[in-house]
């Protein structure tokens, strides 16, 4: 008999504690949130609507917050000037801004058993989804302030108009310090020289 009592009383305790930590505590908790919830709220009503943006031709719009998507291999190479690559068995073309060889696909190789399905892409430029690409030039020796081609410089073609087994091509990149640079590419193999600028430059070596 003691010991249900005991029980019963332990059980009043305890639903007394229960009560009084909702009224005391819990409740409180809940209407300031919920004020707070209301304030913002109103405060979004409130607020000016925004200028909606001006979608461009051909761009798919995308959530806020979240990364651009990646852009086809073919617009991303049509962004910036370029020389054709054309063999046999392969297709692309060299990135005269950084002088980059990013865009080279395999002509007789398929990603799938499908013959209509797109050849196999070795290099890629930024901005694609799995960008790739190969480059090559000068370091500078330490103290030298000759001013190096890099990534964002704009090479011309100075001969040439499309590399091919039989037709080789060669970019220049004058520095603005009289210092001429070369890259002649023949059958995928490029060389790289650079040359004093007179009246008539002469190819140095490395």
């Amino acid at each position: 008999m003691t010991d249900n009592k005991n029980f019963i009383i332990a059980i009043i305790l305890s639903s007394l504690i229960i009560f009084g930590w909702q009224y005391f505590y819990a409740a409180p908790q809940l209407e300031e949130q919920r004020q707070t919830q209301e304030q913002a709220q109103q405060q979004q009503s409130e607020a000016p609507a925004q200028p909606k943006a001006t979608q461009q031709p051909g761009v798919v719009p995308q959530p806020p917050g979240s990364a651009p998507a990646e852009q086809p291999d073919e617009q991303i190479a049509a962004a910036t000037p370029r020389v054709a690559i054309e063999t046999a068995s392969l297709s692309g073309s060299i990135n005269l801004q950084g002088a980059q060889l990013d865009d080279l696909h395999l002509k007789r190789y398929r990603e799938t058993v499908d013959p209509a399905s797109a050849t196999i892409t070795l290099l890629s430029p930024l901005g694609t989804e799995r960008p790739y690409f190969a480059e090559n030039g000068w370091t500078a020796a330490g103290g030298s302030e000759v001013k190096l081609p890099d990534a964002r410089s704009l090479w011309r073609v100075a001969q040439g108009s499309k590399l091919t087994a039989d037709t080789p091509v060669q970019l220049s990149f004058d520095n603005g310090q009289g210092v001429i640079f070369h890259k002649r590419s023949r059958s995928m193999k490029t060389t790289c020289s650079p040359s004093r600028r007179r009246s008539r430059t002469t190819p140095g070596s490395l």
